[in-house]
């Protein structure tokens, strides 16, 4: 898909999967996974991607059972949770704070419908502080449903105030210079996690 993310909306439609690979592996593993399945399954696979990712790839058969979050690295400060084209960007962004001392645990969810948040349920109960990336908008994206059942599930654990870092709640623009300024940046990125680091 390009330009749009519509993958939240169809998150919400009931009986839908909904799986978004951001990594060589997980492009081929859950698309074997979306063709094994009975239910309706959107695949989406980021244009970007195609271009700027290179990796190692295992042929295997389908995985069994629903695809879960993937911890993509260890940490102990801060939950960094993110999917897609944003995963790469997030691990560049939490590779370069543990210079500064800040050690950022980096989920994976590969799958936004049905959405399985135990792992990251179990990491804030360990860093006390989540940060939601996707370059999905503000209002439409999957970080409001992380946010909300994260609020639910571990709301005595939070020491800061849950940051999403999105794009913004304006249609994307066509000129490059334009579209970079509307995406998330590695700096946005890094400013929410020290904000909610320092407190």
């Amino acid at each position: 898909f390009h330009s749009q993310s519509p993958e939240g909306t169809f998150a919400a439609v009931a009986g839908l999967r909904v799986v978004c690979p951001g990594t060589v592996q997980d492009a081929y593993d859950l698309l074997r996974w979306s063709v094994a399945e009975n239910n309706p399954v959107l695949y989406f696979e980021h244009k970007a991607l195609y271009r700027s990712l290179r990796g190692d790839l295992r042929r295997r058969k389908p995985v069994s059972g629903l695809p879960e979050p993937v911890i993509r690295r260890p940490g102990r400060d801060v939950t960094l949770v993110t999917y897609g084209s944003m995963l790469q960007r997030s691990l560049s962004c939490a590779n370069a704070l543990s210079d500064e001392g800040i050690d950022v645990e980096v989920i994976d969810l590969r799958s936004l419908s049905p959405l399985n948040l135990d792992a990251v349920f179990a990491s804030v109960e360990r860093t006390s502080r989540l940060v939601i990336v996707h370059e999905d908008t503000y209002s439409a994206g999957i970080g409001n449903q992380v946010s909300s059942r994260v609020s639910e599930n571990c709301m005595w654990h939070l020491d800061a105030p849950i940051v999403r870092v999105t794009a913004p709640d304006v249609p994307v623009p066509t000129a490059s210079v334009l579209e970079d300024a509307f995406l998330p940046s590695e700096g946005q990125i890094a400013a929410a996690v020290r904000a909610i680091g320092r407190l």
